[in-house]
């Protein structure tokens, strides 16, 4: 048990830019830098090693391959997503006027009734 200092730095816009984890038990603390594309979604995450080394992403943003490092040398995962747009689910909370709370979830590829 103990207190740990973790210190995360920003872009201009918001994201992440790094993450700095503090050393515990026989663990080293080192930086976590993320790395962004022009649209900002994020394409790299390094520390001591390199831990995503590429993404790559639709033209509608939907990730589409992602390259591991692992000691073994370099994984490729390949993601299959429809084209209709990114996977974002939205929610929407209603209050009637008793107060009551409702909340719908729309997911990708609902259609409004």
């Amino acid at each position: 048990m103990g207190s740990y200092l973790f210190r995360t730095m920003y872009n201009p816009d918001g994201s992440v830019r790094s993450v700095a984890l503090p050393p515990t038990g026989s663990l080293r603390g080192e930086a976590v830098v993320y790395d962004y594309d022009e649209l900002g979604d994020p394409t790299t995450l390094s520390a001591n090693e390199d831990i995503i080394t590429d993404t790559l992403y639709s033209k509608v943003g939907n990730r589409v391959e992602e390259t591991q490092y692992n000691l073994g040398g370099n994984t490729t995962r390949s993601y299959s997503t429809p084209e209709q747009g990114p996977a974002h689910a939205v929610a929407q909370v209603d209050q009637d006027s008793a107060g009551n709370l409702s909340t719908t979830l729309y997911l990708p590829g609902m259609e409004d009734s």
